[in-house]
């Protein structure tokens, strides 16, 4: 049978208020290794979040310098450029223009596919885009860039 004196040592000095030096390095060691897991699985998320842009780059593709024009029933954009701000090939930008009634509701939505290449890190300038018809009570148009895609070679 264990004396009190035997039993005391068991009792953590921390319920007593103070930790021991030797519950310290336990805590320290503990903490040190939560630390190590937590950081591991933080540079593990990182990487996740970052190698897709290795392997497909943002697709920066800015659309510049857009003029609106044509006739009273056809749509026209006049000018527009392209800048290809990512690492790879693209092509077949999809331009979309809203046409939009007087109090700014879209009324109508058109869209144009141009089977073109933008290379890596080009501009492309385009004119004269024909877009199709103008509802009529169209008063205000936005054009914008919709969608492109990754170009693979001979895709």
């Amino acid at each position: 049978m264990r004396t009190w004196a035997q039993k005391a040592k068991k009792i953590p000095s921390t319920i007593l208020g103070v930790p021991s030096l030797g519950e310290l390095k336990k805590i320290g060691s503990g903490v040190l290794g939560d630390l190590k897991k937590i950081g591991f699985w933080i540079l593990v998320a990182l990487v996740l979040l970052t190698l897709p842009h290795v392997i497909w780059p943002e697709m920066d593709v800015k659309m510049n310098s857009v003029r609106v024009g044509g006739t009273d029933t056809e749509l026209v954009v006049d000018h527009f450029e392209l800048d290809n701000q990512s690492l790879l090939d693209l092509k077949d930008p999809e331009v979309t223009c809203e046409m939009k009634g007087p109090s700014g509701t879209v009324i109508g939505t058109s869209s144009q596919t141009l089977y073109e290449l933008l290379p890596a890190g080009k501009k492309r300038s385009f004119d004269k885009v024909p877009m199709g018809n103008i509802p009529e009570q169209a008063t205000q148009f936005r054009c914008y860039l919709r969608r492109v895609s990754v170009y693979w070679g001979g895709q």
